[in-house]
């Protein structure tokens, strides 16, 4: 018997869910994401706004929420001690300024015709990952000059002979300034939602930017991309998962790339590649530059 009200007392779950909404049009906000501060473990809220986590045995944990455009917000899970089911709604304010400033300057100015800058096309891998985590690439402006961006490529290739559960993925495209002092990527570029929607297939991808008015630095640029759980897709009770189609990645003798678990700290991928010992590896992604006249 005492195992038995032992097991039912600390072996239930308990099951947060709720709806993310813009603070001032109370409209959902698709594809937030929420997690955990004190580990890499979250959700992400659906088409129309609403999630669900689990968060049993964090009871003491902060959630983080965060939104393309958006204020983040952290709020204490500590009200909810010893509730089974609770129901959280959450808001966040737009906070976009300062973007509107830069796309006026980028408006006003004429440009070149473009030229390609980015990852060489040496040989090629793929390199999967798992839903909420963000690959961030920095791209040097070897011009030394300002410009604004017209389009981004990247590939994308079909992951069928994994040994791990493949689970279809989104992915969200990001651009950020380097900041310099801290060496990370700083203040966005762009709080327009880039959602790519990929078949399973290998495919190369172009998106058109010229109507974002996207500032192309005199340092370069850092380039996100985010993997983006579908609302359709289940995701296994356990970490033994991978997503497709993967980013091709290329080898580079620097390491130009961050890592970050939805809207948390930026860390600076220094690994070098199990495929050459003495390279790093960095996602292959181009962009079609315009520079000023």
């Amino acid at each position: 018997m005492f195992f038995l009200l032992f097991n039912s007392f600390f072996g239930f779950t308990q099951i947060l869910s709720g709806i993310v909404l813009d603070e001032t049009l109370n409209e959902p906000l698709p594809y937030a994401n929420i997690t955990l501060l004190s580990k890499d473990f979250g959700a992400t809220t659906d088409e129309k706004g609403k999630y669900i986590i689990d968060i049993k045995g964090n009871i003491k944990d902060t959630l983080l929420i965060s939104y393309l455009g958006y204020s983040m917000k952290k709020i204490s899970l500590i009200s909810f001690r010893g509730k089974k089911e609770g129901v959280l709604n959450i808001t966040l304010r737009e906070a976009k300024e300062e973007i509107d400033e830069v796309v006026l300057s980028v408006k006003k100015t004429k440009y070149s015709s473009s030229r390609i800058v980015g990852g060489a096309k040496k040989k090629r891998f793929k390199h999967g990952t798992q839903f909420g985590y963000e690959t961030c690439v920095f791209i040097k402006n070897n011009k030394k000059k300002k410009g604004k961006l017209k389009a981004i490529r990247f590939s994308l290739k079909e992951n069928s002979n994994s040994i791990f559960n493949t689970l279809p993925t989104y992915y969200r495209v990001k651009f950020y300034a380097l900041d310099p002092e801290k060496d990370k990527p700083g203040q966005l570029l762009s709080y327009k939602d880039i959602l790519y929607k990929p078949g399973n297939n290998t495919q190369n991808v172009k998106i058109e930017l010229g109507e974002d008015y996207i500032m192309f630095p005199i340092n370069g640029i850092c380039v996100g991309i985010e993997t983006i759980k579908p609302s359709r897709v289940v995701t296994p009770g356990n970490s033994m998962y991978t997503t497709a189609p993967t980013l091709v990645w290329v080898h580079s003798k620097t390491p130009n790339t961050w890592n970050s678990y939805r809207g948390k700290k930026w860390t600076k991928n220094k690994r070098k590649s199990v495929f050459k010992n003495k390279l790093y590896k960095n996602p292959l992604i181009q962009l079609e530059v315009q520079y000023r006249k």
